[in-house]
């Protein structure tokens, strides 16, 4: 895969890859934060999330539906450390790939910039969970439990994984 300024140079960190980096153009992550919600007791939690675009993808878009309509089914994942763009330059990002067997059969990529999204990185190497919405966040202020949020699928991740990509980002930083 080439970059817009020249060959992209990847580095795989192996978090149980099983395929699940798509081949096909990472979807747009348009923001990450931290989503309020509880899981039934009253307690609202902190979850990483990431909102992406995909209304290129309406196979991704209705993922989330299927997942709270049909239950988690099989998910498998993977991480890369990428470096895009000009060697003097490089982009930074961690590659999530999704892989889902069932109950429907998709799979996606998103490219976490990691100067941009590395508070979330952060947050999903302590947490080992990402949200990951298809549609716009509920006002700011609002959690989770308040009112209407967009659909989301939640992935499980090892989060020791993403501590060692971040931290093979910081080395490479470093050298």
């Amino acid at each position: 895969m080439a970059g817009p300024d020249g060959p992209d140079r990847a580095q795989d960190l192996r978090s149980g890859h099983d395929g699940a980096v798509d081949a096909q153009q990472p979807l747009v992550v348009r923001s990450s934060g931290l989503t309020l919600g509880d899981e039934g007791d009253g307690v609202q939690r902190p979850y990483p999330t990431v909102v992406v675009d995909a209304s290129a993808r309406p196979d991704v878009a209705d993922l989330a539906r299927v997942h709270v309509g049909e239950g988690v089914g099989d998910l498998a994942t993977s991480l890369v450390v990428l470096s895009l763009g000009p060697l003097a330059a490089p982009r930074l990002v961690i590659r999530l790939g999704i892989a889902c067997t069932s109950p429907v059969r998709c799979s996606f990529a998103l490219d976490l910039d990691v100067e941009e999204h590395r508070a979330v990185l952060e947050d999903i190497a302590s947490s080992g969970l990402l949200l990951i919405a298809t549609g716009d966040p509920p006002a700011t202020g609002a959690s989770a439990a308040s009112g209407p949020h967009p659909p989301w699928l939640a992935v499980t991740l090892r989060g020791e994984a993403v501590t060692l990509a971040l931290d093979a980002v910081d080395r490479h930083r470093e050298a």
